[in-house]
């Protein structure tokens, strides 16, 4: 077996890019894969179920354990279960049980950290409130993040808030999702100084590409702790990002907005 499919078959955590207005947007999930599909759950007002529900088909990135070794970046076409469709969820009743109960095994340890937050636990997050999503995997390929890290980060925009912003700057590897037509890529990147990326062997931009990044620091399974930025905007085809559009998350907490260029190549941030 490959180590793609290895991954792949062992995933519990992705970024799902998806196709919006003005160009592609991504958010980071917690997944189980079934061998042909990555399932998972979220809010049914959430902006990504609007977007899918659209247009079925999107990108995934599954992360390595190691930053040294490859990823997989999939190709998909999503699939939504909810009260709305009771015909799929009658049919697939069995299936869609039993990817339940195997979220539930894969993710125990975030379950009990939902358990241990679930005073401040919105309404919203509760089980009647969600919409059950699998990804059909079309095509999947290996991709290696860059290995070239040195120099310094960009400089966040000031739009967003500080404990982001502290929680964020220093991280390097990111997650690149580009729009090339009707075609969704994803991939890993490294950004410098001034939002230049680095992005190794994969796609590059062709012009004034739509394109977003997530910087995600999320590493425990509390749902209190997420922390995370997507960033909306283009690359040029100096392969220089242009941010015009942020998304932060802080817990439970969420917010967006449009973010003035950056003024200078600095990546050096202080403290607030």
């Amino acid at each position: 077996m490959a180590a793609s499919d290895t991954l792949l078959g062992q995933a519990t955590r992705c970024l799902v890019a998806y196709s919006v207005s003005g160009g592609p947007a991504m958010t980071p999930m917690a997944c189980w894969s079934d061998g042909g599909g990555l399932w998972m759950t979220t809010s049914r007002r959430a902006a990504k179920v609007r977007a899918l529900r659209r247009d079925a088909r999107c990108a995934l990135w599954i992360e390595p354990a190691d930053p040294a070794e490859p990823g997989v970046a999939v190709d998909g076409t999503a699939r939504i279960y909810d009260l709305s469709d009771p015909i799929g969820l009658a049919l697939h009743a069995p299936t869609i049980s039993a990817a339940l109960a195997a979220m539930a095994v894969a993710h125990r340890a975030a379950l009990a950290g939902y358990v241990r937050d679930l005073p401040q636990l919105p309404t919203r997050w509760m089980p009647q409130g969600r919409v059950l999503i699998r990804v059909r995997v079309d095509r999947a390929r290996s991709r290696l993040a860059p290995q070239r890290r040195s120099g310094v980060g960009p400089l966040l925009p000031s739009e967003l808030p500080a404990g982001v912003r502290r929680a964020v700057t220093g991280a390097r590897l990111v997650t690149l999702a580009m729009q090339r037509g009707d075609t969704l890529v994803v991939q890993p990147a490294v950004w410098n100084a001034g939002f230049a990326l680095d992005l190794g062997v994969g796609a590059v931009p062709d012009g004034r590409t739509p394109a977003c990044i997530v910087v995600d620091a999320h590493r425990r399974p509390r749902p209190t702790t997420k922390v995370g930025v997507l960033l909306r905007g283009h690359v040029d085809d100096g392969l220089v990002f242009h941010p015009r559009r942020a998304v932060w998350w802080e817990g439970f907490d969420s917010s967006a907005g449009p973010v003035q260029p950056p003024t200078t190549s600095s990546g050096i941030t202080l403290p607030d």
